[in-house]
């Protein structure tokens, strides 16, 4: 479907249509490209359907996974949660607050990938305030130095040094016994920002991903590109953003908003400068990681509203191409509010 490439006055636009409406503001802020803009969005998108991906039925699979694992059970063959919760909250609690030897990807092989990416970012939307990118690796929870370093941290009753090995050596006998303990890329699913300028990416992300059969390059990318932009909202702190007053779609405009400011960087030719058939891997990304969870507070939009939000950044920075000038973000929140609304 192609836009017409009649000017319109947006004001007698329907409400009820925001994609459309989005589309001709974006087509009105660009017209000195004059050109006709494809038109990528349909208004019916917020009532289609939420589906299950390929990358939680992923997820589905490492749950699947600890349930086929003998380890899991306790001594009345129930299945104890409470492993799995030990493990993932120890390695999220570890690289929020400690900053050790930083690498990305199991071996490493991603580290000049996110190095470069991120001085990219920094030049593209610069920050106030320095940003620490810190990487989540399931070998942490191997080691058990590191183990018992995070469990005299955040364990409040732990008494001494002694405590903690003890409590570390038990962990590691779970493991011994695991096939999944603690190799599952479930462990290692951080992707997240904090207010006080921290980016946590894990390497188990990654590895779903690469699993689905794309790109790891692309994947660190996608994600740091998107948790970035947390970082701008954070500094920025707009009025648009939090008003909401349920938690979930406050939660919701964020994240769609960042995929919409990813794609845009991802495809801008002073930022990565992506080609159509990697753009169109990142599409799929920002589809995989929607949730039907349309309640939960930290629902993150359905897998078609990530898909069309990232659409909407590519196709402002592949309209602009040409002048390669890099629009302020002031108006990249600007055009997300009227796409959004």
């Amino acid at each position: 479907m192609v836009a017409s490439c009649s000017k319109s006055d947006p004001d007698t636009i329907s409400g009820h249509e925001p994609f459309q409406q989005a589309n001709l503001k974006l087509a009105l802020a660009l017209e000195e490209e004059s050109q006709c803009l494809p038109q990528y969005f349909d208004e019916h998108i917020l009532d289609s359907p939420c589906e299950s991906t390929a990358f939680g039925l992923v997820i589905e699979s490492y749950l699947k996974s600890f349930l086929d694992d003998a380890v899991f059970y306790d001594d009345d063959n129930q299945f104890d949660f409470n492993i799995v919760d030990r493990f993932s909250s120890l390695n999220r609690q570890y690289i929020t607050h400690y900053r050790g030897e930083v690498y990305f990807g199991k071996n490493g092989q991603f580290t000049s990938e996110v190095q470069k990416t991120s001085r990219k970012l920094d030049r593209f939307w610069p920050a106030n305030r320095e940003i620490v990118i810190n990487a989540q690796h399931v070998q942490d929870l191997s080691d058990r130095e590191t183990l018992a370093d995070m469990i005299e941290s955040f364990d409040k009753d732990v008494p001494n040094r002694e405590e903690s090995y003890r409590r570390a050596d038990l962990l590691l006998n779970l493991s011994s016994r695991s096939e999944v303990l603690p190799e599952s890329p479930y462990f290692a699913m951080a992707a997240f920002s904090r207010n006080n300028g921290l980016i946590v990416l894990g390497d188990g992300v990654v590895e779903t991903f690469i699993s689905m059969g794309l790109d790891g390059k692309l994947a660190y990318n996608a994600l740091l590109s998107h948790e970035w932009w947390h970082q701008v909202q954070y500094e920025q702190n707009w009025k648009n953003i939090t008003d909401f007053s349920s938690a979930s779609e406050f939660s919701k405009y964020r994240e769609l908003q960042a995929d919409f400011a990813s794609a845009y960087f991802l495809t801008h030719k002073r930022g990565v400068a992506y080609n159509w058939k990697k753009i169109e891997s990142f599409f799929e990304i920002s589809y995989n990681t929607g949730d039907c969870f349309v309640q939960s507070p930290t629902h993150h939009g359905t897998p078609e509203e990530r898909r069309e939000a990232a659409k909407l950044g590519y196709q402002l920075a592949s309209s602009a191409q040409r002048k390669g000038e890099i629009m302020s973000i002031e108006a990249l929140n600007t055009i997300f509010e009227d796409f959004y609304y």
